[in-house]
């Protein structure tokens, strides 16, 4: 994983998420070791859903394994409202 780190094209992506127009979401976990909270939520998104990344209470680095029906729920709504 980490010698891909130099193919990824951060300024493209980071464009993609500010300034796209396709709907996404970001569903953390809300005690993710791995990530920097503040810096995601800093960050300035386009089309997000709930305005921001949405943080899954006690979810962990993958809350779609520990927090299951919370990311479903998450997920649906999401998918509900970039239906509109």
């Amino acid at each position: 994983m980490i010698t891909k780190l130099g193919v990824v094209d951060w300024p493209r992506q980071m464009r993609m998420l500010r300034d796209g127009l396709i709907p996404f979401a970001i569903l953390n976990g809300s005690d993710d070791p791995f990530l920097d909270h503040e810096y995601i939520a800093s960050l300035e998104y386009g089309r997000i859903w709930t305005g921001g990344p949405c943080d899954i209470v006690d979810g962990q680095h993958a809350p779609f394994f520990n927090k299951p029906d919370e990311f479903s729920d998450c997920f649906r709504n999401f998918l509900a409202w970039a239906a509109t």
